[in-house]
């Protein structure tokens, strides 16, 4: 399967680092199993105007984050997220046409500069296309606000293309990656 560039917070080579990290690196199975992840990156508005489609600009916060997993096309849940790390961070600036986005996870920094466009379904909702030096991506963007106290903060989540890798069916296995998520 052809592999797609994931436009958010955690390239697949971070994700992929983690699994294969935990598993003790690549190689050594007899079977393939595929990976599948969809992440979704929720991002804080720091700044004003409140977003809306038709005006993103601004700078975002990395909240948190969840990423979706499949095994050889069977849906395994969410078992990943921020909170199973010791530390995150990132921040998101959009301006008119210009996206760009820098995050550290557990001391590994990564930042990605691109353009974007908007297709928008309504005035919370719709998709980015993003095209960054490696390629071409759709995210998915629904944003609204959460009144905590007398503040409110108004959140934006991404949701990435899925992403596939072919990975060795007894890495998955180990108990250090079944570790990952609970």
């Amino acid at each position: 399967m052809e592999r797609k560039v994931l436009g958010t917070v955690l390239p697949l080579v971070m994700v992929l680092a983690l699994f294969w990290g935990a598993c003790g690196g690549g190689g050594g199975g007899t079977k393939l199993v595929e990976v599948c992840l969809v992440e979704y990156d929720h991002w804080e508005k720091t700044d004003l105007p409140d977003p809306d489609m038709s005006n993103l600009e601004g700078t975002y916060t990395l909240y948190s984050f969840d990423i979706d997993v499949w095994l050889d096309g069977v849906h395994t849940g969410m078992p990943i997220s921020s909170s199973d790390f010791s530390s995150f961070s990132g921040t998101l600036v959009l301006t008119s046409n210009t996206l760009t986005e820098s995050v550290t996870l557990e001391g590994e920094s990564a930042t990605t500069t691109g353009t974007y466009t908007v297709s928008a379904s309504s005035s919370v909702a719709g998709t980015l296309h993003v095209t960054l030096p490696e390629g071409v991506t759709d995210v998915i963007c629904a944003m609204g606000s959460v009144q905590i106290g007398d503040t409110v903060h108004y959140f934006m989540t991404f949701q990435s293309e899925m992403v596939c890798e072919m990975v060795a069916e007894d890495e998955l296995l180990e108990p250090s990656f079944q570790g990952i998520g609970h």
